[in-house]
C-alpha cells in the first residue's frame, strides 16, 4: 500500500513536470508570437512615419560634426594631417563653424597641401571677417602660401564645380602655377568648361553660362517617323519616358491585401490568447489533481496535453500570418515609393477598378473581395 501510494506520487510529480515543461514551450512559443507580432506592427508603423523634424535632423547633423571634429583633433596630435585635415573638413560640411574651418586650412598646410590651404584660408577672411581669430589664421595662411599660387575667380550661376575632376565648393580657389586645369561647371542643363593656367601670383577670372534647356519640337500631324520614335503621343504631346510603370490600383491591392492581413493577424492573434488561457486552466487543474492524488489525475492531464496539441496549428498560422503582413506591407509601400505612377495619367479603365477588402470572420479566417465597375 505504500509502496502503490509512492508509485502514485511519482506519477503525479511527473505528469506535473511535463505539464510544466509543455506549458513553458507554450508560453515561449506564445511569446514568439507576440514579438514577431510586435515586429510587424512596428513595421507597418514606420512605413506611414513621418520624416524627422528638420529640428531633429540638425541635431543630428551637430552630433556628427562634434564627432568628426574628434576625430580630426586625434588625427593632429598624431600628426596625421592628412587624416586630421579630411575629418575637420567633414566636420565644417556637416555644421559650418570658423574652428572647424580653421583647422582644416592648419592641417592642410602642414600637410603640404598649399593650394588646399589657401583657398579654405580665403574662406576665413570671407565668411568669417567679423572673427578676429578667423580672419588672423586666414590672413596668416594666405601671406604664407597665396604668392606662390594662382587665384581663380569664377562667376556662374546655379553652377556647381570640379577642378580636374575634383568637387570645389568655393567659387573663388587657388590652383599650383605653371599648369593647365579643367575647370567644369555643371548646370541643370549641361556643363560648360574652360582651362585656366597662371604663374605665381598671378589672378584669373572664368565666367560660365548656363547652356539653354533641350528644344522639344513638336511634331507635325501625320509625322509617322516621330511617332514611332516613342518620343510623342499621338495627340503631339511630350511623352513621359520616365514614367513609372505601374498604375495605382497595384498599390491600392496590395494596401488591401496588407489590411486584410492585418485584420486577420489581429484575430488569430487573439484565438491563441483564448486557447492559451484554457489549456493553463487545464494545466493546473490536472496538476492540482495530481498533486492531491485524484483519480482523475490522468484524464485531467491528457486533456490539457490535447489542448496544447489543438493550439499548434493555430500558433503556427497566426505566426505565418504576421509575416506575411510585414512582408506584404513592406513590398506595397516599396511598389508605391519606386514603382507607381500617380500623375493621374494612367490608363482611365484602370482607374475605374475598385477593391473592397472584406474580413470574414469564421474560425479566424479573413479574405479579400475585389470588384470593378465599368
Amino acid at each position: 500500500m505504500r509502496k502503490g501510494y509512492w508509485n502514485r506520487a511519482d506519477g503525479a510529480q511527473a505528469a506535473e513536470e511535463s505539464n510544466a515543461d509543455r506549458s513553458a514551450s507554450w508560453l515561449s512559443r506564445a511569446g514568439v508570437c507576440r514579438v514577431t507580432a510586435a515586429l510587424c506592427a512596428t513595421l507597418l508603423l514606420a512605413l506611414g512615419v513621418t520624416p524627422a523634424t528638420a529640428q531633429e535632423g540638425d541635431a543630428r547633423q551637430r552630433q556628427a560634426a562634434a564627432e568628426a571634429y574628434d576625430q580630426g583633433t586625434a588625427a593632429y596630435v598624431a600628426k596625421d594631417y592628412e587624416k586630421a585635415a579630411q575629418w575637420f573638413e567633414t566636420a565644417n560640411r556637416l555644421s559650418p563653424a570658423a574652428p572647424a574651418l580653421i583647422q582644416s586650412a592648419r592641417s592642410h598646410y602642414k600637410a603640404g597641401n598649399l593650394a588646399r590651404a589657401a583657398t579654405l584660408a580665403l574662406q576665413l577672411t570671407q565668411s568669417y571677417a567679423s572673427e578676429p581669430t578667423a580672419l588672423e589664421v586666414g590672413e596668416t595662411l594666405l601671406n604664407d602660401t597665396a604668392g606662390s599660387l594662382v587665384r581663380v575667380d569664377v562667376t556662374c550661376d546655379g553652377c556647381s564645380l570640379d577642378v580636374d575632376g575634383t568637387l570645389q565648393e568655393f567659387k573663388s580657389f587657388y590652383v599650383s602655377p605653371d599648369e593647365t586645369h579643367t575647370v567644369t561647371a555643371s548646370f541643370e542643363h549641361g556643363e560648360r568648361t574652360a582651362e585656366v593656367s597662371g604663374t605665381t601670383g598671378e589672378r584669373k577670372e572664368l565666367a560660365f553660362e548656363a547652356p539653354p534647356p533641350p528644344v522639344v519640337v513638336d511634331p507635325g500631324p501625320g509625322d509617322s517617323e516621330t511617332d514611332e520614335s516613342g518620343s510623342f503621343t499621338e495627340d503631339g504631346r511630350p511623352r513621359d519616358t520616365a514614367k513609372k510603370p505601374l498604375p495605382p490600383i497595384v498599390t491600392f491591392i496590395g494596401a488591401g491585401v496588407t489590411g486584410a492581413l492585418l485584420i486577420g493577424s489581429i484575430i488569430s492573434t487573439v484565438d491563441v490568447y483564448a486557447r492559451a488561457d484554457k489549456y493553463e486552466a487545464a494545466a493546473d487543474e490536472a496538476n492540482a489533481a495530481c498533486r492531491e492524488n485524484r483519480n482523475d489525475c490522468t484524464a485531467l492531464y491528457n486533456r490539457a496535453n490535447d489542448l496544447l496539441d489543438d493550439g499548434e496549428p493555430t500558433e503556427m498560422r497566426t505566426t505565418i500570418l504576421w509575416v506575411a503582413t510585414g512582408v506584404v506591407g513592406a513590398a506595397t509601400a516599396i511598389v508605391a515609393l519606386t514603382l507607381t505612377d500617380w500623375s493621374g495619367d494612367g490608363d482611365e479603365s484602370a482607374s475605374a477598378l475598385q477593391m473592397q477588402p472584406l474580413l470574414d470572420p469564421v474560425q479566424g479566417s479573413a479574405g479579400l473581395r475585389l470588384g470593378a465597375q465599368f
